[in-house]
């Protein structure tokens, strides 16, 4: 696994759907770039724990691949808010 370092948090991005009453998935669009995502590491910063699920802003977030897979580096600031 990564470690994360200073403020920053790792976050693997939650997808939004809805389903269509014929069964359809459709991906919602964020508005506001504004993303739901699970903690997966966290640096020094302790406001949030590891498996809490946040509300970050997607334009600020660094987007990197890990094992194939994609994930956010999201700085503590830009975190707007925790379930």
């Amino acid at each position: 696994m990564l470690r994360v370092i200073k403020d920053n948090f790792l976050v693997e991005e939650l997808a939004d759907e809805e389903i269509t009453e014929a069964g359809l998935v459709v991906p919602n669009v964020t508005k506001g770039g504004v993303n739901k995502g699970i903690i997966i590491a966290r640096g020094d910063d302790k406001s949030v724990e590891i498996d809490d699920t946040i509300f970050f802003k997607k334009h600020m977030a660094t987007e990197i691949k890990y094992n194939g897979k994609p994930l956010f580096v999201v700085k503590a600031e830009f975190v707007i808010a925790v379930m």
